[in-house]
């Protein structure tokens, strides 16, 4: 019986781990045969939504940055969102008093830039969020119109700068298509990181990363726009899955958002998608890509990864919120549940528990267990390897701002596949951490935090 269970872990393990580079080989092949020819006279309405929270030290970059995107200027409107609960550092300015000085520094010759400033009674992402939505409403001015784009980005994003003219050509070649995502890599801090052995374990994150956009996220946006054109029963479940966002490049469009409510707390990002996606409607994915910093110290790493996974199990939650909107139950949706619980399992429990068959199996000696589990492994690094490839070659072949520093060098790849194996199993700790505070939320009610992630000075 042992020996039947040890050999059915690591089969189910050697075979996810062959989805995963079918679906890698997939997304590349994706990306590298994308057209990116853009209308030189677009038409789309965006309103570019940047929430930030403690960011003082970053905000009058992002602001210059995102001003400089290609799009003509009357049809982009920018809202940068600061808040009062922000903790003020002695000495230190805050975030926004940065963004009141760079506004009142810059010449008006660049994209519409707004503020809004919360009085603090927000508690997370999505209240900011919906409280810029809501100075909008009040103002209108002809820009909040039901077909324009809202778009939500991180302090720390810096979008190709052509991402604004990807959406509008996708629009026009599916209207359908009322939410989009952008893939998001996480090397723009990559040469900034120390150069001892934590800055190489560090490094190994971006392709951890940068292996799920190409295993999980762009074959699962792909999939969900295939799935719409066969209705909302359980075979659309089966084909497509629950697509979340991400909070780098999410575009959803202003009638759909109302109609969901705005916002859900607390992110803003991962339940929102989940909740367009229990409606069957599809998310399509962008060519264009975010780059993002990845964190500069283990402990930011641990914190970021409980943040990230505690929007990631709110799928029951946002089933709930889905039936309260209006959707029917139905097998379809309780399908996606099921998968996003199982996805949710292997990220929490997979690297961890595949290392425990592995020494049970040499213990017991289940050699066929040993030899199925080791295949398992290898072909995680193999894929892990096509995706850096890969993303490098892509990288080149198309014109992307901050340029970037290539990555897949000799002893990038020795210190790579030496050190993901720790990275893997560190990863496990953050959702196990997150079930912990769950369990002390029940018992002393003290909230489960949602800890702010370090940038860049």
């Amino acid at each position: 019986m042992m020996h039947t269970l040890l050999l059915g872990a690591v089969t189910f393990a050697c075979l996810h781990n062959v989805w995963a580079l079918v679906n890698v080989l997939w997304s590349l092949r994706f990306l590298n045969c994308a057209r990116i020819t853009y209308d030189n006279h677009p038409v789309t309405r965006f309103i570019l939504l940047l929430p930030m929270y403690q960011e003082a030290a970053i905000a009058k970059f992002t602001l210059s940055y995102f001003c400089s995107l290609d799009y003509p200027l009357g049809l982009v409107r920018i809202v940068v969102i600061t808040t009062a609960r922000e903790r003020v550092e002695m000495g230190m300015p805050t975030t926004e008093e940065c963004v009141k000085e760079w506004l009142a520094q810059t010449i008006p010759t660049s994209h519409s830039v707004l503020h809004v400033h919360t009085d603090g009674n927000d508690r997370c992402k999505a209240d900011q969020l919906n409280a810029a939505l809501r100075s909008l409403q009040s103002q209108r001015q002809g820009r909040l119109t039901p077909h324009t784009f809202i778009g939500v980005y991180d302090a720390d994003s810096r979008p190709d700068v052509r991402v604004l003219r990807d959406v509008d050509r996708q629009i026009k070649q599916n209207d359908r298509i009322r939410a989009f995502q952008q893939g998001a890599v996480y090397f723009a801090n990559w040469a900034r990181l120390p150069s001892d052995l934590k800055g190489a374990y560090l490094r190994t994150r971006p392709f951890y990363n940068l292996r799920f956009w190409l295993y999980r996220e762009l074959p699962g946006l792909a999939r969900s726009v295939v799935a719409s054109r066969i209705g909302n029963g359980l075979a659309r479940a089966l084909i497509s899955s629950p697509n979340h966002f991400l909070g780098h490049g999410e575009f959803v469009r202003v009638d759909l958002l109302e109609a969901l409510g705005g916002f859900p707390a607390p992110s803003g990002d991962t339940s929102l998608g989940t909740i367009i996606s229990m409606f069957g409607i599809p998310i399509g994915p962008l060519v264009t890509y975010d780059v993002a910093e990845t964190p500069s110290s283990i402990i930011s790493l641990y914190h970021q990864g409980i943040t990230w996974y505690s929007g990631c199990s709110l799928y029951v939650q946002d089933l709930q919120r889905a039936w309260h909107l209006g959707a029917k139950a139905s097998l379809a949706q309780l399908a996606m549940c099921m998968r996003r619980w199982l996805e949710n399992m292997i990220w929490c429990m997979g690297p961890l528990l595949l290392s425990i068959v592995l020494l049970l199996a040499a213990t017991l000696h289940v050699w066929v267990a040993c030899v199925v589990g080791s295949a398992a492994c290898g072909l995680h690094a193999v894929t892990l390897l096509v995706a850096g490839y890969g993303y490098e070659r892509f990288r080149m072949q198309i014109r992307t701002s901050p340029e970037l520093p290539t990555v897949m060098r000799a002893t990038t790849v020795i210190s790579l596949l030496t050190l993901y194996p720790l990275m893997l199993l560190m990863c496990c700790l953050s959702p196990i951490s997150y079930y912990c505070l769950r369990v002390r939320c029940a018992v002393t009610g003290k909230a489960v935090p949602r800890f702010k992630t370090s940038r860049e000075h």
